[in-house]
This record gives structure tokens, C-alpha cells and sequence, in this order.
């Protein structure tokens, strides 16, 4: 009876190697290699056009002046426009934002930790009638670090153009006689 049941399995296992499942039909395929069209002009500089384009840096400070009883819950902003206007005589192009957080001169206790300060850097190309949003940052008092804020794609401020500065310092938190203090900078170039 075993030799049976293992001749039987035998010839089962014959007759499926045999028959296996069945092979499809094969198909030619024919790959070609289309490279997709890129649009992506590299933006250059000629060295003789990064110059000075009288956009000169300014700051902004905040001193917090008056106490809410509660810290972390109080938030105060002061704005600063630059004096006076920039008219250009090229185009200019700029490229990158730079904020450089200063000392306030608050005292370091512990209600410091508390504090944030956050800045707007605003343009105008019509002598302060109106602003654009141009780049924003923020940071904890008593950290000096630069904040670099590199745009995606170049502003360009035509000649002409009145220019006018705008910076918005707000603090959120912190005690009494703290302080949020920024310089701001575009980094720009003539076209």
C-alpha cells in the first residue's frame, strides 16, 4: 500500500513539472529615451555689476516698556521705516535677505527665555505709498546669529523706482525692559 501511495505522488509530481503553468506570448517592446525639456536659465552676475546699489541696511529696535503681570502672554511691535528714501538709478536685483539680530541691552534673568522676536522686511518702490512683503525671520533674544533668507527668484526694483524700507519687529513674551533688535540688509546687485 506505500509503494502505491508513493508511486501515485510520484506520478502527480510528474505530470505537474510536466505541465507547468502555461508561457505567455512574448512581445517586442521598443524603449526610446526622450530627455524632457528643462527650462532653467542659470542666473549669473557679471563681477562688475555686484556692487554697492544704495540700498543701505538699517534696524529696528523694541523695548518692551510696560508689564502684563503674566510672561509668555504679552506681545508688542513697532515698525521702522528708512529715512530717507533711495532713488535708483539702474535697475537693481536682489537676491538675498539678511537679518542680524543685535543686543537690546535687556536684562538676562529668567523671564528672557520666554521672549521671541520675529521681523518683516517690507519694500517700497513708491517712496512708502505702498509695501510688499518682501522676506520674514525670527529668533530668541540673546541669540546673534545671522539669519540669511536667500529669495528663489531675484526682485527686481526698476530705475527710477523711489525706494523706501520697512522693518516690523514684534516680540511676543518676556518681562519688562527686554528687547527685540534687528538690522536688516538686501544684498543686491545692479542688472
Amino acid at each position: 500500500m506505500r509503494r502505491m501511495f508513493a508511486g501515485l505522488a510520484l506520478a502527480l509530481g510528474s505530470i505537474a513539472a510536466i505541465a507547468g503553468p502555461p508561457t505567455p506570448p512574448t512581445v517586442s517592446v521598443e524603449v526610446v529615451n526622450t530627455p524632457l525639456p528643462v527650462a532653467t536659465p542659470q542666473a549669473t552676475i557679471p563681477f562688475n555689476k555686484w556692487a554697492e546699489t544704495g540700498m543701505k541696511g538699517f534696524g529696528c529696535l523694541l523695548r518692551r516698556t510696560t508689564d502684563s503681570g503674566t510672561p509668555g502672554q504679552f506681545g508688542e511691535t513697532t515698525t521702522c521705516i528708512s529715512d530717507p528714501s533711495n532713488t535708483l538709478s539702474s535697475p537693481v536685483l536682489i537676491w538675498t535677505v539678511l537679518f542680524m539680530p543685535q543686543n537690546a541691552a535687556y536684562p538676562m534673568d529668567d523671564g528672557y527665555k520666554a521672549a521671541d522676536c520675529m521681523a518683516m522686511y517690507w519694500l517700497s518702490v513708491d517712496d512708502g505709498t505702498s509695501f510688499k512683503r518682501i522676506a520674514q525671520a525670527s529668533w530668541s533674544p540673546g541669540q546673534f546669529q545671522s539669519i540669511v533668507v536667500p529669495l528663489h527668484t531675484p526682485i527686481e526694483l526698476p530705475a527710477g523706482s523711489v525706494v523706501r524700507q520697512q522693518l516690523d519687529v514684534k516680540m511676543g513674551g518676556g518681562t519688562i525692559n527686554q528687547g527685540c533688535n534687528a538690522l536688516v540688509r538686501a544684498l543686491s546687485s545692479t542688472k
